[in-house]
């Protein structure tokens, strides 16, 4: 067996991280097994110290022979459906996409005799469940979908002025041209809502222009985002006082034309959408916006990963309404970049309530407002922990 010294201090570490870790020779004999390889697997450390890795994990055999790992002094990786052993929880679900990584730790002037080496692997494993990769796969699935869509639609319209432009009469030209731009500018918000997503999760988003913005004016500009139609049943009621946010215009739009656009999609075409705005009543400023449909509602076993990427109220491409299942992460990813919060209430069949809080004034002044006008006060434990 390999020996391995001063390994006290590290075995402590390895036990405190997520990722099961095995140490093994490079014949894949097990002389390491950390806290959460015990936990992932349902295998003691005991039983598994001494024995090959390989019948632990069918399959990695393929994807990572010991005849490579003999040879390769480089780092690896590898991914295979697995059986979990014992799931950890009755939510766990069995079968997992497990990834694998492994870096090679040669030992100091050793080496076998047949040139090959002497040394250790140090393998690493982390679950990830078939669901999210589900999830990913809905949408692939729901993007080509709504791609496909305006991109027919397009098609078939500058076809048909092609072939038909001399039969046709101006108004009739005009609206296939306003029907094709319509689809063109849903297709260029959509790869916008693709390119954003990208930038928030590598840490690029920035804001182009924070600065004092009227609420009843931002509600306005947005409203003329939407049709005749859609505006008619929105209901805007904001105090005298014309409060005023501090954000960038742009995002706040977006976050704004998200959350409206998603009450008016999911509620009856002639329910009415309310729009509330209003100051809270603490020292610190900040102001509440509330929009209110009176829609089908979200399931209450939906509603705590409502906010995650590709989710949606519908499985895809058996729904009737448009969208990539981005918008909600992506507002609240918005809202929170500007040091605010958003929140969902929802109950079935009677509606649903997105709640979104903003500061009216710039971080830096926080602290003085609240001073000034509260004897010291600090803003609300709600906005403090968002922040």
């Amino acid at each position: 067996m390999l020996e391995i010294e001063g390994m006290n201090a590290p075995l402590t570490l390895l036990d405190c991280l997520d990722w099961g870790v095995a140490v093994t020779d490079v014949t894949g004999q097990i002389q390491v097994w950390n806290r959460a390889a015990v936990e992932l697997t349902g295998i003691s450390e005991a039983t598994a110290c001494g024995r090959s890795i390989y019948p632990y994990f069918p399959g990695l055999e393929r994807h990572i022979s010991p005849v490579q790992l003999s040879r390769s002094r480089d780092n690896l990786a590898a991914t295979l459906r697995w059986q979990r052993h014992r799931a950890s929880t009755s939510d766990d679900p069995a079968l997992v996409d497990l990834l694998v990584s492994l870096k090679y730790l040669p030992e100091e002037d050793a080496f076998a005799s047949e040139g090959g080496s002497a040394g250790i692997w140090v393998w690493g494993f982390r679950v990830q469940s078939v669901a999210i990769e589900q999830a990913h796969a809905d949408f692939i699935a729901t993007v080509s979908h709504e791609l496909r869509t305006p991109l027919t639609s397009v098609k078939g319209f500058i076809d048909t002025l092609l072939d038909c432009h001399d039969r046709l009469k101006p108004e009739q030209q005009r609206h296939f041209l306003l029907v094709s731009k319509s689809q063109v500018e849903r297709l260029i918000r959509m790869v916008e809502d693709v390119l954003l997503v990208s930038q928030i999760q590598t840490g690029q988003l920035q804001q182009r222009s924070l600065q004092h913005l009227s609420l009843p004016e931002t509600f306005r500009r947005v409203k003329t985002e939407f049709s005749d139609r859609q505006r008619q049943r929105l209901r805007v009621n904001t105090p005298t006082e014309d409060p005023t946010v501090w954000a960038d215009p742009e995002r706040l739009d977006q976050i704004l034309h998200q959350l409206i656009d998603n009450a008016l999609k999911y509620s009856a075409d002639t329910a009415p959408v309310d729009i509330i705005a209003e100051r809270l009543t603490d020292p610190t400023g900040w102001v509440r916006v509330r929009i209110i449909d009176r829609g089908a509602g979200i399931a209450p076993e939906r509603l705590p990963s409502i906010f995650n990427r590709f989710q949606q109220n519908e499985r895809p491409l058996t729904r009737d309404r448009e969208g990539t299942g981005l918008g909600l992460y992506i507002a609240k990813s918005l809202v929170e970049s500007l040091g605010g919060t958003l929140a969902i209430d929802s109950t079935v069949g009677q509606g649903t309530t997105c709640e979104i809080c903003l500061p009216s004034l710039p971080p830096n002044q926080w602290s003085a407002f609240a001073s000034r006008d509260a004897g010291g006060a600090s803003a609300p434990e709600w906005v403090s922990s968002a922040i």
